[in-house]
């Protein structure tokens, strides 16, 4: 039997967290000369703080805004759309899409597409799109003359049954010119499962609001 001097023995105790019990046996075994001298065994991993606010939320479709997006087809598109007159001067397509593009920072889906998981493993979620460009979602139109509301009315009806591209956010913007008189338009269609009709007129204000802060 090989005697120990007491402050020299193994000592195992139960011991959990990060000091555990592996940790509890590196010591003994460095007191009893298991280890290199003036060396520690040190097996663990670099730690790291655990941040909450590092970790991303996803922005889940809600089961309603899902089977709206499951229910749409060509023959029956699930988008909204509106019509909006204006008075005055028309401003330039590449102004309105600099403006435009100003007020997305306060509705951020509008830069998000829907992201379907590979095999159907996990719900649909809403992602920024990382090849947003404002351009493919405000475009300019001229209306044909004489340019009085019936023909803005059949305008809109041919633009508003073009179905929104899926990999891109859901939604696209017309800058109208050529209206009888003074006043320009705008034609707006967005897909249900991203606002429904109130919201989408109230959406369209606030991205055509000329105050700074969109208020």
């Amino acid at each position: 039997m090989l005697a120990q001097p007491r402050d020299q023995r193994v000592a195992l105790r139960r011991c959990l967290g990060p000091k555990g019990l592996l940790d509890e046996l590196e010591q003994s075994s460095n007191a009893v000369g298991i280890g290199p001298s003036g060396h520690e065994i040190d097996t663990r991993g670099a730690r790291h703080a655990w941040d909450h606010a590092s970790v991303p939320t996803i922005d889940r479709l809600s089961g309603l805004d899902a089977a709206f997006l499951d229910l749409d087809s060509p023959q029956a598109p699930l988008h909204v759309g509106w019509t909006i007159r204006v008075a005055g001067r028309p401003p330039s397509l590449s102004a309105l899409r600099r403006h435009v593009e100003g007020r997305l920072e306060h509705v951020p889906r509008f830069r998000r597409r829907v992201v379907r998981p590979r095999l159907g493993l996990g719900d649909a979620h809403w992602a920024d799109d990382p090849g947003f460009d404002v351009a493919r979602h405000v475009h300019a139109v001229t209306l044909a003359a004489p340019g009085g509301v019936r023909e803005l009315r059949e305008l809109a009806g041919t633009l508003l049954s073009q179905p929104l591209d899926p990999c891109h956010p859901l939604w696209r913007i017309y800058l109208v010119s050529g209206l009888r008189g003074e006043g320009w338009a705008v034609i707006g269609q967005a897909h249900h499962a991203l606002v429904d009709g109130i919201a989408a007129v109230e959406l369209a204000s606030l991205m055509l609001d000329a105050s700074p802060q969109g208020d």
